[in-house]
């Protein structure tokens, strides 16, 4: 449906108006935004990544769905939680903030991810 299609241009709209708006707060990131980003593109991969080579080792998984597994565990932050924050009215700045760093730091991060998975062994 339209309205469907339309959420995530919209979703991105109104993060981009937000972030206009609260620039000056969003400039400053305190730990726990840090340990969030740090979580999202470090830990969920490494995470994830022993998870499927357990899988695959045991049979539950073939390397290319490990190997795509990993690859969106390493994604940064999605622009749905920042909609999901604002209807919930809770950390707002804070899930905004985790969103821009962990896309911004994601362009280094993912392509290491990416060529790490291009040699992830078979079973």
């Amino acid at each position: 449906t339209p309205f469907a299609v339309s959420a995530a241009p919209v979703a991105l709209f109104t993060l981009g108006l937000y972030l206009y708006q609260q620039r000056r707060l969003l400039r400053t990131g305190d730990s726990a935004v840090w340990t969030l980003v740090a979580t999202r593109l470090v830990l969920a991969p490494l995470l994830v990544a022993g998870l499927a080579r357990v899988a695959q080792l045991v049979g539950i998984l073939d390397r290319p769905v490990a190997q795509i597994a990993v690859l969106l565990a390493a994604m940064p932050a999605a622009v749905t939680t920042f909609s999901l924050a604002q209807e919930a009215d809770t950390e707002v700045t804070r899930v905004a903030s985790v969103i821009v760093r962990s896309s911004a730091i994601a362009t280094l991060t993912l392509p290491v991810v990416a060529t790490l998975v291009l040699n992830w062994p078979t079973a």
